[in-house]
């Protein structure tokens, strides 16, 4: 039997997948919402300065609404227990995350612009702490360590890995719709 090492009696990455699929259904949607996400960071300077045409101010407006947005929704969640079940509140989060990416993207308005990421935001700060917490619950408490790592492994490899695939086509595709693409 494989073990890892971060904790005795555990069951490898591959067994824990295999014993229970919804991990891997929540993990790919992890892995998709990261890869996704990762853009954002390139396209809203890009935005504030080709879009906006205000440079350093319209980013750190931009910046600035985001930050509120995801401090919102985490102060939101350590004060009240969302309803519904874990599938439905990702499921509005990244249905909201998406919305909102797309607003941010077809916006011409700087204040349209930092009102979309900031709803970006407060649902990412809701996404991230719903999954979170799946991760932490769902598997066997001999397995949270397992499955933590692969967690980490997503969180630190996608945005490289995103920003490598957008530095190879963001030549080649107008930003608009590739920023839109990615909503």
């Amino acid at each position: 039997k494989e073990n890892s090492p971060s904790s005795p009696g555990s069951q490898s990455i591959s067994q824990v997948l295999k014993s229970q699929p919804v991990i891997s259904g929540m993990l790919f949607t992890f892995l998709f919402m990261n890869f996704f996400l990762a853009p954002l960071m390139i396209f809203m300077p890009w935005y504030a300065k080709n879009v906006y045409a205000d440079g350093i101010v319209a980013l750190a407006k931009l910046e600035f609404s985001l930050g509120i947005g995801t401090v919102a929704g985490g102060m939101l969640l350590s004060l009240v227990k969302l309803p519904g079940s874990t599938w439905a509140r990702i499921s509005l989060s990244l249905f909201m995350m998406a919305l909102a990416y797309l607003a941010f993207t077809c916006t011409h308005d700087i204040w349209l612009g930092c009102l979309s990421v900031l709803v970006l935001g407060f649902f990412l700060s809701l996404a991230n702490v719903v999954c979170l917490t799946f991760f932490q619950s769902t598997p066997e408490p001999k397995d949270v360590p397992t499955v933590m790592g692969l967690v980490n492994l997503i969180s630190v490899a996608s945005l490289p890995i995103s920003m490598g695939i957008l530095g190879a086509f963001v030549e080649s595709i107008p930003v608009p719709t590739f920023a839109a693409s990615c909503a």
